[in-house]
């Protein structure tokens, strides 16, 4: 009953809007072959930063997956930064959390 069901397929104009802009734009995750996508992320994670969490300095960027990509990377990256340390998830935690944690043999 949950009206956000993730697991449809996408809208017709999604499809064909997607399909536009990869003719344009078709290697939007590299400076060099995306500049206005790359821009953009730039301006959407300086917004981030500075009006969600008060930072004054950030790095990072943003993954095409809010859930799949980001949680894989962020555990990737606590393990390379924090290595030895453990990564500490609530039963309420994302289920990707221990999938992505078994894949990188790290603990959780």
């Amino acid at each position: 009953m949950y009206a956000g069901q993730m697991l449809k397929p996408p809208h017709p104009v999604a499809r064909a809007a997607y399909a536009m802009a990869m003719w344009v734009n078709p290697n939007n995750h590299a400076l060099d072959g995306g500049r206005e996508s790359s821009a953009m992320e730039r301006e959407a994670r300086g917004a981030n930063r500075r009006y969600v969490f008060g930072w004054k300095t950030h790095l990072g960027h943003l993954t095409g997956g809010g859930t799949m990509m980001a949680n894989l990377e962020a555990l990737w990256v606590a393990g390379r930064t924090q290595p030895g340390k453990f990564t500490l998830a609530l039963p309420t935690g994302h289920y990707t959390h221990g999938r992505i944690s078994a894949v990188l043999k790290t603990a959780l």
